[in-house]
């Protein structure tokens, strides 16, 4: 091989590697694609027919979730029967990313060798160039550092609501925020009246209140109102569009 060849194959692995190896919070966009692919129905692999069975359920549900995003459910196919071969984590998606964005620049460095397409390659060189930057400048909020922080313990109640689409909704499936007890006032309006009955329900004696909710969400005033007649706020911390309180009595 030559010096060319090397410095080729060094460059296609540089876009893997830097799809790869982004930092470890997600972004918005990638938490959208995490959520049209997330598998609702466990695949048992007992026989084949359960195991087919499990696989086009799962198939329907990233089907009517990308018309639901109005996206061509291209991407979220490949995606889909990518995580089924190696696992559904943020880390496969990444990779696949940076598997496709090497693909695509050898195709282009390719027809750049070929005086009719060498304006589609240099097109695609630049697209490629492009994604990569959108890839490694997307915000980040920091979940991880924030979520490990705080320490909440399982027992203590969080009144939750998150688009399953969103930052906050990753989390709240795929992460230790996941754990323990949950109030979900995301799915209907609720009175303060009824808000306080189902937290003192599930209360464990005196232990605090969590609150994870985004800035504008038109419940937050009606949680906070409730929360705030009877127990005292100690903690309050912002993450890119989403809100954390604490409360204790």
């Amino acid at each position: 091989m030559t010096s060319r060849h090397w410095l080729l194959m060094l460059g296609l692995w540089l876009c893997v590697a830097v799809s790869t190896l982004l930092p470890t919070d997600v972004s918005h966009d990638e938490a959208r694609w995490l959520w049209i692919i997330r598998d609702e129905t466990p695949v048992r692999a007992n026989t084949i027919p359960e195991a087919a069975r499990g696989i086009w359920a799962n198939t329907r549900t990233m089907l009517n979730r990308s018309l639901q995003a109005r996206i061509l459910p291209v991407y979220p196919a490949l995606l889909e029967g990518w995580t089924l071969l190696i696992g559904e984590s943020l880390a496969a998606m990444r990779m696949l990313n940076g598997l496709l964005l090497a693909l695509s620049a050898a195709c282009g460095i390719w027809l750049l060798k070929r005086r009719r397409w060498r304006v589609v390659g240099i097109g695609i060189g630049v697209g490629v160039a492009a994604v990569l930057l959108l890839q490694i400048t997307a915000p980040r909020p920091p979940w991880e550092a924030a979520l490990a922080a705080l320490n909440r313990d399982p027992l203590h109640p969080l009144v939750i609501a998150a688009a399953p689409d969103s930052i906050a909704g990753y989390h709240a499936t795929r992460t230790p925020l996941n754990m323990g007890v949950h109030i979900n006032v995301g799915w209907r309006v609720f009175s303060p009246a009824e808000l306080d009955t189902i937290i003192q329900r599930v209360q464990i004696g005196g232990a605090p209140i969590w609150v994870l909710m985004p800035r504008h969400h038109p419940q937050l005033s009606v949680v906070l109102d409730s929360l705030n007649a009877r127990r005292m706020q100690i903690i309050q911390v912002e993450i890119g569009d989403s809100i954390i309180y604490q409360f204790t009595r």
